[in-house]
């Protein structure tokens, strides 16, 4: 007796001897599905594979983010902004994956890491990697890490690549404006415009949602308080 065969994709019965798949179509969705499972599983950035977010629970939340993020050209500075948990860094992760597949190279510093460095007399050579690479991820600039001389080494990062027609994604909770006042407080009056203005031409993009981290934290909260009244 013959053992009915399944589509891989679709658990449907497949009436070919030799396809794994029941349709052209059903493996090309397969295909498509292996591709994004493999740019969000294997990041090329260390400090960036701890973010597992499903990438269609996020497309979910910011379609009009991710809709721009298809079709990104480097030519264009990034600013994602917005809450805790909602897919900024992972919109980036994306993009840096894409760019490691067309070749090119790509950094993700954390901010602790430059505001090592600034403290440094040779910080040049140390940052060399992240001026030259061709996309630049800098990550949570709100960070509370960084000091005045921290973001002296941002503000430099930024003007220099953008002389070398390098660009650069930037993630933080913080809107264009708070940032603006953010970095005067810290750096002193007019610094914040002056480092806004320095990642023209660029495409701010707000995310919005609940905290995806957040609903995961809360479930396992709840199962565990289950099982414990168990």
């Amino acid at each position: 007796m013959t053992e009915t065969k399944t589509c891989a994709w679709c658990k449907q019965e497949n009436k070919s001897e030799y396809s794994r798949f029941c349709s052209e179509e059903c493996a090309i969705k397969a295909y498509n599905a292996h591709c994004q499972h493999e740019w969000w599983t294997q990041c090329c950035v260390p400090n960036l594979q701890q973010y597992k977010t499903p990438p269609e629970i996020l497309l979910e939340k910011n379609p009009e983010a991710w809709a721009f993020a298809s079709v990104w050209k480097r030519e264009i500075n990034i600013y994602a902004w917005g809450g805790e948990g909602v897919g900024k860094t992972s919109l980036c992760k994306y993009l840096l994956c894409k760019e490691v597949d067309k070749g090119n190279t790509v950094q993700a510093p954390t901010m602790l890491s430059l505001q090592s460095i600034s403290k440094r007399y040779d910080s040049e050579d140390y940052l060399y990697d992240y001026v030259s690479c061709k996309t630049l991820l800098l990550d949570d600039i709100h960070d509370p890490c960084l000091t005045q001389s921290g973001y002296s080494v941002l503000r430099m990062l930024i003007d220099t690549r953008h002389e070398a027609g390098r660009r650069t994604l930037i993630t933080t909770n913080k809107s264009p404006l708070d940032m603006t006042a953010h970095l005067n407080g810290i750096c002193g009056e007019g610094f914040g415009i002056q480092f806004m203005r320095r990642l023209a031409p660029v495409k701010e993009l707000p995310m919005t949602g609940t905290s995806y981290r957040k609903t995961i934290n809360e479930n396992v909260l709840s199962t565990l308080t289950q099982e414990k009244s168990l």
